[in-house]
């Protein structure tokens, strides 16, 4: 019977030592993900102060862009309907 009962509880232990270690290798495994996870944030967050310190010049030029468009577009309308109208 003693046998049994040291069999027990190598069995236990057995079973404790095995979810202990899955246990440590998924922790293993979120700490690599986690980190994975930081350097990309701390990526994004560098790529957003470079948009920040850009960000005014893009713009002024997107709006000169669009006001260029617009007049060219605004022009050709005008021509375009003074044609109508003559016909």
């Amino acid at each position: 019977m003693l046998g049994l009962t040291s069999f027990g509880i190598n069995n236990m232990y057995g079973s404790e030592n095995n979810l202990i270690n899955k246990s440590m290798l998924k922790l293993d495994d979120f700490k690599g993900d986690f980190r994975y996870l930081q350097d990309e944030i701390e990526e994004r967050a560098q790529e957003s102060n470079e948009n920040l310190e850009n960000l005014p010049e893009i713009m002024c030029q997107i709006f000169n862009q669009c006001q260029k468009t617009m007049n060219s577009s605004k022009v050709s309308f005008v021509s375009e309907l003074d044609q109508v109208i003559m016909k």
